[in-house]
């Protein structure tokens, strides 16, 4: 089978299976065995492992990494190699991390798996990542002698959490603002405050006429402004707002030329009626 055209669910399922695999050539050496067998499964393996998104890693009782797969590269920006060391100097200062060290060093104390956590990463770049980890403990004779484990990138899903909350606030200052666009431009810059987060702006809805209008931005070209300043009640990307009252993440060609990788739409709706949305960007 070739990694490249196998969904997710395969691959992980795949690499469970070689990994099953693997353990038994090692732990029983049957004589039927050819003596090149746990060599080939560990190709096969690591071949499988660098066409996963994830991140696996192994680290000692001692909390220094000793394996980190390819795709680190893409999580953190940097080769394996650079990375190798105790895992918690990749860590931030947020707090979430003290409950994955005690975590870590539970399953280390005890030989029992823990519950998946969640942490905050420092990028090469000087940025954040967010991961969730599932790791298991690794036993000798009883005792832990490694922890291994996958690093899954929650970034842009954590991102989207700290914009819903920020729309819930925005929706009850929206309530009884009286200066809506500078209401709106403080509500701009607090979102602008998040990691990832480049340039966006807001717009309001026409009570008459239902046209979007953007009132603030920043972080954008004048040139992709005059192309999203107004957005008619029958345009399609309207449609697709009121249809679905949710946020949404896209990408389109205007967003390609203006160098954004990804924009989300977060409508604001009071009383069942549209009255804004918080357009966001990111070109990271």
């Amino acid at each position: 089978m070739n990694p490249s055209t196998m969904s997710r669910e395969e691959l992980q399922a795949e690499v469970e299976r070689l990994r099953s695999e693997l353990d038994g050539a090692r732990a029983e050496r049957a004589p039927t065995l050819p003596e090149e067998g746990p060599r080939e499964l560990g190709e096969r393996y690591r071949d499988f492992v660098e066409h996963i998104t994830n991140v696996f890693y192994s680290h000692t009782a001692s909390h220094v990494l000793t394996y980190l797969s390819p795709q680190t590269r893409d999580l953190l920006g940097m080769e394996p190699e650079e990375a190798l060391g105790r895992w918690t100097e990749l860590i931030t200062d947020h707090p979430v991390n003290e409950r994955g060290f005690e975590l870590t060093q539970r399953a280390i104390d005890t030989g029992e798996r823990q519950v998946p956590y969640e942490l905050q990463l420092r990028h090469q770049d000087g940025g954040t990542v967010w991961v969730e980890v599932h790791e298991a403990p690794v036993l000798r004779d009883g005792e832990t002698v490694a922890i291994v484990g996958a690093l899954t990138d929650i970034t842009l899903r954590k991102r989207m959490e700290e914009l819903l909350h920020l729309e819930l606030r925005l929706g009850l200052v929206l309530n009884s603002a009286h200066d809506m666009p500078q209401v709106l431009r403080h509500a701009l810059e607090a979102a602008l405050q998040i990691d990832e987060v480049d340039g966006g702006g807001f717009s309001l809805s026409d009570a008459d006429s239902g046209e979007l209008t953007l009132v603030c931005h920043e972080g954008l070209s004048d040139e992709f402004v005059g192309q999203v300043q107004r957005v008619a009640a029958d345009d399609p990307r309207q449609q697709q707002i009121e249809q679905t009252r949710d946020h949404f993440v896209f990408s389109d060609e205007q967003c390609e030329a203006e160098g954004l990788r990804v924009a989300a739409v977060f409508p604001v709706v009071h009383e069942e009626r549209l009255v804004a949305c918080l357009n966001v960007a990111s070109r990271h």
